[in-house]
This record gives structure tokens, C-alpha cells and sequence, in this order.
């Protein structure tokens, strides 16, 4: 199982719109390089099993939320600090990241004002998956 590409988009968009806004439009590419870093795609997971000597019975595509009352809370929360916000720190390093998080919260407490909440979509893939067996 692992998350999909299009894992926290709403954030991505966010902060790729912040670096818009300050003229850094150029780190777009790092963003999406990092995102397929850390998520390729399905094709790309599958082939890699396959290479390792598995047959794939079924991939199961779902999905969960994180939902957040505001981005602040998102942007501040344990898990959220420990697992990516030193990736995205490097993302910026010459940026002003109090500015960037900033715009970015304002980004997304704006969209949750009209939905309710800051929702993260995180679409992940199950891989059901049985190793071949040695030939004799």
C-alpha cells in the first residue's frame, strides 16, 4: 500500500500558488519532482513489483481525509511537522517559508470558509500481490 501522486493536492496547489504570488514560479518543478519522488504512479509501482518478482492479482484504488478546522492546525500538526515539513522546507530554502506557510494557510482557510474545514484528500493503492515461484 503507499499514497498516490495526487496525495494532499489541495496543499500542493496551495503552495504552489504562494510561490506564484511571490514570483517563484520556478519552483513548480521542484514540487512536482518531489511529489513524484516520494508517489509515483501506479504503472510505475506495478512495474517495479513485477521487476521484483510478483504477480499482481489486483491493485485496489481508495482513499481517506484528513480534515483539519483551519490550515494553521493542519500546518501545525505533529504528524504533518515529522513527516513532510523538512521536505518542504528544502523546497524553499531561499525563500521566506513564514511568508510562504503563511499565504498558503491563507489559501487554504479561505477554501474551507466556503467547505467547512481544510480537507487533505489522500487516494492511496493496495497492491494484492503473491510472490512467483522459484522454478524447479
Amino acid at each position: 500500500t503507499y499514497n498516490l501522486p495526487e496525495t494532499m493536492d489541495e496543499f500542493y496547489t496551495a503552495f504552489k500558488e504562494a510561490l506564484s504570488d511571490i514570483g517563484k514560479s520556478e519552483l513548480h518543478d521542484r514540487i512536482d519532482a518531489h511529489i513524484n519522488a516520494k508517489r509515483p504512479s501506479v504503472h510505475k509501482v506495478a512495474e517495479l513489483v513485477r521487476a521484483h518478482g510478483y504477480d499482481i492479482h489486483q491493485i485496489y484504488p481508495s482513499f481517506f481525509k484528513m480534515r483539519y478546522a483551519t490550515a494553521e492546525a493542519f500546518l501545525n500538526h505533529p504528524f504533518i511537522i515529522a513527516t513532510f515539513k523538512e521536505a518542504w522546507d528544502a523546497l524553499i530554502d531561499e525563500c521566506d517559508a513564514d511568508d510562504i506557510y503563511s499565504r498558503v494557510a491563507d489559501k487554504l482557510n479561505e477554501k474551507a470558509e466556503k467547505e467547512g474545514e481544510v480537507c487533505m484528500n489522500i487516494p492511496f493503492a493496495c497492491f494484492d500481490c503473491e510472490k512467483k515461484k522459484e522454478e524447479e
